[in-house]
């Protein structure tokens, strides 16, 4: 797994190639996102403006793609981070992150996952945040949104990425306490533990950030060079679109076959 996070690192994640025919549709989105976009830095705007005017359109039409479209973006502003998960007790220190995207409860392909949820994990670990919204559904991607500020948005970030991979280590232990999984199994799976994908969004300019676990305690936050894009044009902002979708669907899948194996799996017996 840590190899295809190299392999993402060394290679550019947009190719240049004809506009696909979803792109096509969805131009019109795209350049009304970028105007907007364009109009928050002339305005110089706040955080809440470029979250709705940009960022959140932004994701949306992502999450609309083939390959992995079971995600729906929730604002998580004013949500506190699990306090079973968190590094500090200080209540406003754990509302560290702007947007989530979680993978969505009402669809089909995560029916089953959302059922074995409830069964195997306990109601109070079963979400990384508590808030009666988002406390029992599982996050997919992480966002800080910060027009000012970058080293306040990465310390942010980080913060709710160590969080994220708690979460993901609490789901691990509770199924395997339930399912009475041997220690080589739970081994396994841990050094499977997926990383997690975090953006910071700085006005036009929009970079990701990788996290996985090393062991029960170490963790390592990197930058994702490939994976940096910006709204600043409509052929940039077209770019943004596909290494979004690109992430969004090589992670996904992985962190949905990893979910599907700890909770679904059939070798564990219940």
């Amino acid at each position: 797994m840590f190899g295809n996070i190299d392999r993402l690192q060394s290679h550019k994640l947009y190719y240049d190639s004809p506009l696909t025919e979803s792109i096509t549709r969805d131009f019109d989105a795209l350049i009304h996102i970028q105007k907007a976009a364009n109009y928050c830095e002339r305005h110089s705007s706040d955080e809440n403006a470029w979250c709705q005017n940009v960022v959140v359109p932004l994701l949306e039409s992502a999450l609309h793609k083939p390959r992995f479209s079971i995600g729906k973006v929730i604002s998580v502003q004013t949500h506190t981070i699990n306090p079973l998960f968190s590094d500090s007790a200080d209540s406003l220190a754990q509302k560290k992150i702007d947007y989530a995207i979680f993978i969505d409860d009402d669809s089909d392909e995560a029916h089953a996952l959302y059922e074995a949820l409830k069964k195997r994990v306990p109601k109070e670990s079963q979400g990384l945040w508590t808030h009666i919204s988002t406390a029992n559904l599982i996050p997919l991607f992480i966002f800080e949104v910060k027009p000012d500020g970058q080293d306040k948005a990465q310390f942010q970030l980080m913060t709710g990425a160590r969080a994220f991979l708690k979460y993901l280590q609490s789901l691990l232990n509770s199924s395997a306490s339930k399912s009475k999984m041997k220690s080589g199994r739970k081994t396994s799976f841990l050094k499977r533990l997926p990383p997690v994908i975090g953006w910071i969004v700085h006005r036009h300019e929009w970079k990701a950030y990788v996290s996985y676990s090393i062991g029960d305690s170490e963790w390592v936050w990197v930058p994702l060079p490939s994976a940096v894009g910006n709204t600043s044009s409509k052929g940039q902002s077209i770019r943004l679109l596909r290494i979004i979708e690109t992430l969004k669907a090589h992670f996904g899948q992985v962190y949905m076959a990893w979910l599907k194996d700890v909770l679904l799996n059939e070798e564990i017996e219940d």
